[in-house]
């Protein structure tokens, strides 16, 4: 509460001008009570003449009762204001997922771009502007800076999923009153040269055989045993997605109740907080020796514990960056068109291989938890001189 001095009341007390001493220049400020509506609102007048001042401090005085009877917040917030808040008590109910979803995607794009805008002023319009920055975003970032996993042109699905968690946000906003009207929220239609020039590369059967001799290496090479310890959570991660094509997200949120041995193998539940919900995928046989070894390594195995984890059992960091030096290290960073193999590429590879190995694209569609249409455009890498002996059967 400011100090006050020559105080000068109107509208029945409810709207005050007065001095306020530690600020420099003489301007009245104004200290105003809105029926129905608790605790006071302070504004400035700009001016050091009383009359000019009071006739402002009405203009004012009656634009915030008409917001009030119109049901508009009378507090202007701003997006970099509010959401700290709503990452503590609206994305409280979220999957922890979910809440990193949500931290990461603000703190390099959502609040970047509306962190000083006003709430009440964000609309159509400004989304229009986000979207057009965010599409441009990490082709103004160089490419050495760039995340493995970052794509210059966002996938649509991508766009989607950031819809989705702006959508979150401002529902809650409009719930706590911040806001009188929800926005809409128009999604881009992402433009592409075609579906080949968009789509993650796979690990041809050459690169897959070097990275897997170079990866054993690579993990005693840390430079102390924490290192070496995220060095060989990293290559379990790599082999898990290599042998279930589960997204990297997916097996992230994998717990040891979500893992039965089951004919020679595991089956995995996918948790229903993941990008397509919950499915039951079976892995390649080599997952069952896998398990116990990572259960070793972390000391964490009871029901409820992360597979990939840390070693106090929290949620395992997987910096992208440390997979693209791996892969680096091996020679197999990118493939011969000069695309970058990511995280997603063992996804790419399981499908492909399956395919070639005979796995019906229907069923191999169902573990993967996507649909035929989108493993022959996106996921298949096969060629038809693969599939010789079988075309000329």
């Amino acid at each position: 509460m400011p100090t006050m001095t020559e105080k000068h009341e109107m509208r029945d007390g409810r709207l005050t001008l007065f001095i306020d001493p530690s600020i420099a220049k003489p301007v009245w400020q104004a200290r105003m009570r809105i029926p129905d509506r608790k605790g006071y609102i302070f504004k400035s007048t700009g001016t050091t003449l009383l009359a000019e001042a009071c006739r402002v401090a009405e203009d004012i005085f009656d634009e915030l009762r008409f917001k009030a009877k119109s049901g508009v917040p009378l507090k202007d917030r701003k997006f970099k204001d509010i959401h700290p808040e709503w990452i503590k008590t609206g994305a409280a109910q979220l999957s922890s997922h979910r809440q990193t979803l949500h931290t990461g995607s603000a703190n390099r794009y959502f609040i970047p771009f509306f962190g000083a805008k006003s709430l009440t002023s964000i609309n159509e319009t400004t989304f229009e502007s986000y979207w057009e920055w965010r599409l441009a975003y990490w082709s103004n970032v160089k490419e050495e800076d760039r995340p493995g996993n970052a794509a210059v042109i966002p996938a649509q699905k991508s766009i989607l999923m950031e819809k989705g968690l702006l959508s979150q946000i401002f529902k809650w906003c409009k719930r706590k009153g911040y806001i009188q009207n929800l926005p809409m929220i128009e999604m881009p239609k992402i433009k592409s040269k075609g579906k080949e020039a968009k789509r993650r590369p796979h690990f041809m059967p050459e690169d897959m055989k070097k990275l897997l001799k170079y990866v054993d290496v690579w993990v005693t090479g840390g430079q102390h045993d924490l290192h070496r310890f995220q060095r060989k959570m990293v290559k379990f991660m790599c082999l898990w997605m290599y042998w279930t094509g589960m997204r990297p997200n997916e097996v992230l949120q994998v717990r040891w109740r979500d893992t039965e041995f089951f004919n020679g193998t595991i089956k995995i539940r996918v948790a229903p907080t993941t990008k397509t919900g919950e499915r039951t995928v079976i892995s390649m046989d080599e997952l069952a020796f896998l398990c116990p070894v990572i259960s070793e390594l972390t000391g964490h195995e009871e029901e409820d514990d992360l597979v990939f984890c840390d070693r106090d059992g929290n949620p395992l960091n997987i910096a992208y960056k440390t997979i693209k030096e791996l892969f680096n290290g091996a020679g197999v960073l990118k493939d011969s068109f000069g695309r970058e193999h990511t995280s997603y590429s063992f996804r790419h590879t399981y499908a492909t291989e399956r395919l070639l190995a005979g796995v019906p694209v229907d069923k191999l569609a169902k573990n993967m938890g996507t649909s035929v249409q989108y493993i022959m455009s996106h996921y298949d890498h096969s060629t038809t001189e693969e599939f010789a002996e079988i075309l000329t059967r």
